[in-house]
């Protein structure tokens, strides 16, 4: 007979995430479901505004992208350190790529971008990296995570 694995306890007592633990969690869930909304909006747009022919070549880049966005948050929220240092990057590099066409054409639509990105890395930014609620959320799910698999190679 195969004897099931001990019952893990959470930090907390009472089995639930502490507050602070579940201010992280609701940020962390809506920046994943913002992130999402904006992927989806940014092919929807791209569809819109140059037209189904030529952006259908871009298709795949595009889901590629959005499969990035969904992978990226998966690890965020599994509590890899890594990959929030990786998505902070990236939301970063995507502001200053979109400063570069600000600079070579003076126009108020490159500007709009531009600060459109500069509110995505500063959100993203602050919520990641200087935010007590994530930070206390993600060592939670990285505790849990090691304790889950200590547990499953005393079965094994």
């Amino acid at each position: 007979m195969i004897k099931p694995p001990p019952v893990i306890k959470r930090e907390c007592e009472c089995g639930e995430y502490t507050s602070l633990q579940k201010r992280g969690r609701t940020m962390l869930a809506l920046l994943f479901a913002l992130c999402l909304l904006l992927a989806i909006g940014f092919i929807v747009l791209s569809i819109s505004l140059i037209g189904m022919s030529e952006t259908l070549p871009m298709l795949p880049i595009l889901g590629g992208l959005y499969i990035l966005a969904f992978g990226l948050f998966y690890f965020i929220w599994m509590g890899h350190n890594w990959d929030r240092w990786l998505t902070v990057g990236l939301f970063g590099s995507a502001f200053i790529l979109s400063i570069v066409p600000l600079i070579m054409i003076h126009i108020l639509l490159y500007l709009i971008i531009s600060l459109f990105f500069l509110m995505l890395f500063l959100i993203f930014l602050v919520a990641l990296i200087f935010s007590k609620s994530v930070v206390s959320f993600l060592n939670y799910q990285r505790s849990f995570r090691s304790k889950t698999l200590t547990n499953m190679e005393r079965v094994f």
